[in-house]
């Protein structure tokens, strides 16, 4: 799958990109988010543009649930906001 520019289900190109980096989180750019998980790039933004006063979570229930395995009611903004700060 290599050979044809196509990575192995386990080993994504942020994995890659992330290993190749000397697991720096730094290495996953919103450039490279946007042009190899554009779905993920447009959850982010969205999430980023929330007003930290919001309680309007709803749009991330179904990404949560698929991807975290938790409930977004469990999760604080404060929280995603620190982790995208640079983002």
């Amino acid at each position: 799958m290599m050979i044809y520019g196509i990575a192995p289900a386990p080993f994504g190109p942020g994995l890659l990109q992330f290993l190749l980096h000397d697991c720096d989180l730094r290495a996953l750019t919103p450039a490279f988010i946007s042009e190899w998980y554009p779905e993920l790039h447009h959850t982010l933004q969205n999430w980023k543009a929330l007003d930290p006063s919001s309680n309007d979570l709803a749009p991330f229930c179904s990404h949560f649930a698929t991807y975290h395995d938790t409930e977004v009611i469990s999760i604080s903004l404060v929280t995603f906001y620190i982790v995208l700060e640079y983002y």
